[in-house]
């Protein structure tokens, strides 16, 4: 009986244990199939994940590379026209000069730049930026990059006026800035011919009326009286300051002006600029007077005259920016020396004296 009982329990062990076996497969099998399934999904998830990232680089290079093939040029970034707004008369012509700046790379032209009219019976302008009045009228001129992103306009009024150059001397000094802002204000061009040992105290004067397009000229680097200096003195005190000019605004002066207006041979055969003396010498140096500066201003403007001041006397100033509104009114266009020779179609020869475009001196 003992022995066919332990039979029993032994087979009911087996049984059992038979059971369980089987029971830790089925919970192995499901684990390995779960982890399985689990280790599919993530691989799936990479491939798709790697995939999209690929599929977007591509797409990135490949619109890169469509743009690059539609933009090989260097794209314009800024254009900057010397003048806003100009005045001429009929059958003028006046330069509008440009600074352009590019998204510059090797190997690339730059983008095209187009020049256009808004008001052809009005103004024309050909694609060196030169404008002819053609009728009493207004008109906008515009020069746009090629695509037409970046645009830059000045305002044209075809009517008649009289050209005059305001030229100031011996500056820049600390009455420079008030003119220039009021010359800014209201459209007018001059030229500065500016002394060395200023200019060193003045730099950033000096680089504003560049910036703003005026012109600037040589006025030696002492102001000595030149008349009876030998060549030596007078190449260091012309040179000198050309250095001077160029290392402040990245520019050489454009013009001379000797001190005191000296004519002396030796200059004229030194300069390899043209001498620019003057018609019209308000004397503001000597009449500090603001009321008598501006009634001298206005009696004497004259169509294609070149007046003389001086930027370092607050007077002197303070009577021109008082004026300006009137002498615009009057008709007058303030311009550049350069400029005002360039209207009347006279070339500027280097060494040549000039006091005004009929050169003569009044």
């Amino acid at each position: 009986m003992i022995y066919h009982c332990k039979l029993l329990l032994g087979g009911k062990y087996h049984t059992m244990h038979k059971k369980r076996n089987h029971l830790y497969f089925l919970i192995g099998t499901t684990l390995a199939m779960l982890l399985f399934v689990q280790v599919f999904i993530d691989n799936t998830l990479t491939d798709f994940n790697t995939s999209r990232v690929a599929k977007s680089n591509n797409q990135e290079q490949n619109e890169k590379m469509q743009q690059g093939a539609q933009n090989q040029y260097n794209s314009v970034q800024k254009i900057v026209l010397d003048k806003d707004k100009i005045c001429l008369n009929k059958g003028d012509n006046r330069y509008l000069y440009t600074d352009i700046q590019y998204d510059r790379q090797d190997n690339l032209p730059d983008e095209s730049l187009v020049w256009e009219s808004s008001d052809t019976a009005v103004a024309t302008v050909n694609q060196n930026g030169v404008v002819t009045g053609i009728a009493n009228g207004e008109a906008d001129i515009t020069l746009h990059s090629g695509s037409g992103k970046i645009s830059a306009v000045c305002h044209v009024s075809v009517k008649p006026v009289q050209y005059v150059a305001m030229t100031f001397d011996d500056g820049p000094g600390p009455y420079t800035h008030s003119l220039l802002d009021a010359l800014n204000t209201y459209h007018c061009k001059a030229t500065f011919f500016v002394v060395g040992y200023n200019l060193e105290k003045y730099s950033n004067e000096l680089k504003e009326a560049y910036q703003s397009f005026m012109e600037i000229g040589n006025h030696s680097y002492h102001h000595k009286n030149l008349a009876d200096a030998d060549k030596k003195t007078i190449q260091e005190e012309l040179n000198t300051n050309n250095q001077l000019i160029y290392q402040t605004i990245g520019s050489y002066p454009t013009l001379l002006r000797p001190p005191y207006g000296i004519k002396k041979t030796a200059i004229r055969k030194l300069c390899d600029l043209p001498i620019i003396l003057w018609s019209v010498d308000t004397e503001d140096w000597n009449h500090q007077n603001i009321k008598y500066l501006r009634k001298y201003l206005l009696s004497h403007l004259g169509d294609g005259e070149i007046v003389l001041m001086h930027d370092i006397h607050e007077k002197s100033v303070a009577a021109v920016i008082e004026t300006l509104p009137e002498i615009i009114s009057r008709g007058f266009e303030l311009v550049t020396v350069s400029e005002l020779y360039q209207i009347k179609g006279i070339d500027l020869k280097p060494g040549k004296l000039y006091y005004n475009t009929n050169n003569k001196n009044r």
